[in-house]
């Protein structure tokens, strides 16, 4: 489900046809660390006139619960007061029977926490009441199956931010000050370009012993590490995973050969891409987790870091020129999730 139909959902279960919900439109950017990333840059910021705009409470249109029933994702777009802008729902309620707040909360990682470990502090920050875990590009979005009076919110936000450092201090602190959670409901142009869903864009992945053991090797070694946008290293590694799975179910679809690669291999290849390049991993500990051909494969798309600084990009493209269909699937879904990366920050250089 997306985040409109998840909303949707509470409307119906708590009976809020008559409330008045607010939709709030607004621009996307990078993330502000990444756009101030200098404690000096942030102390200049705070006297712009982009500053004083953020503290101030976001304006948006009144809309009643039961016509929200009726919404699809192209009638946010008539929300939107600029095309680069996207639609986000307050948890405020603004009916007469002052029912309170939803329960909203922007969950920003700083590091991989497997989903169900996620899933585990959720409940228990959430008292064990249901709730609805949304993917965005870089965050989760929680939608609580509950209402929460103004005493109820406050101690939400706190307990977020002051339990686990779950959720951005800055977040909550808007928040606070502006007297409500935002949460975006559709997607931006050029930022925020994923709508936040139940579910994570692409294919799933495979079954399988080899998948797993790729996955919980690519997760050690790449613990902590982050891409230049901010991103986790880990959120990259599954979607170059996803996108050259599906790649490489339209090529079998088609009839196009891949020399007997199956999907579980391209998938653990794309997970394991990165790390003889960029841990301490070595072949041979690829071998053992994933088999002589996924070690294969993640030689063919990996740069040869042995090689003077000249010479090493012109060899790595001739390697890619040569390597097996299926390497190229892993390097085009890499290429494809770096252009997603993109936050219009980086120098001349990006990643290979």
């Amino acid at each position: 489900m997306n985040a409109l139909e998840v909303l949707q959902r509470i409307i119906e279960r708590h009976d809020l046809q008559d409330e008045t919900f607010t939709l709030v439109s607004h621009r996307t950017s990078i993330g502000w660390r990444v756009r101030h990333p200098s404690a000096e840059d942030r102390i200049e910021h705070l006297s712009s006139t982009e500053a004083a705009a953020e503290n101030r409470r976001p304006r948006g249109a009144r809309v009643q619960g039961r016509a929200l029933l009726r919404f699809g994702m192209r009638d946010l777009d008539g929300y939107r007061s600029h095309p680069d802008h996207v639609v986000s729902i307050s948890s405020r309620l603004g009916g007469a029977r002052q029912r309170g707040h939803l329960a909203l909360m922007d969950l920003h990682l700083d590091e991989f926490v497997p989903r169900d470990r996620l899933l585990g502090a959720i409940s228990a920050l959430c008292e064990e009441r249901a709730a609805w875990l949304l993917r965005t590009d870089r965050h989760y979005h929680v939608y609580g199956d509950f209402l929460l009076d103004q005493d109820e919110w406050m101690r939400w936000n706190v307990r977020f931010q002051m339990s686990l450092a779950l959720a951005d201090a800055r977040y909550v602190g808007h928040s606070l000050l502006w007297g409500c959670n935002l949460l975006r409901l559709n997607a931006g142009a050029l930022h925020q370009i994923r709508v936040p869903s139940t579910q994570p864009d692409g294919t799933a992945a495979p079954p399988g012993p080899l998948a797993t053991a790729a996955v919980q090797l690519a997760q050690r070694r790449h613990t902590r590490q982050l891409r230049r946008g901010g991103g986790l290293v880990v959120e990259h590694l599954r979607e170059v995973a996803e996108l050259a799975t599906a790649i490489h179910a339209e090529c079998a679809a088609r009839g196009i050969g891949l020399d007997d690669v199956t999907a579980e291999q391209v998938y653990a290849c794309g997970y394991l891409h990165d790390c003889l390049e960029d841990t301490n991993t070595d072949f041979e500990d690829v071998v053992r987790v994933a088999g002589a051909r996924v070690a294969y494969l993640v030689g063919q798309v990996s740069m040869d870091k042995r090689l003077p600084m000249r010479a090493r990009r012109a060899a790595y493209n001739r390697q890619i020129a040569r390597a097996s269909l299926a390497a190229r699937i892993v390097k085009l879904a890499d290429l494809l999730s770096n252009l997603r990366g993109l936050t219009g920050q980086e120098g001349r250089a990006t990643s290979g």
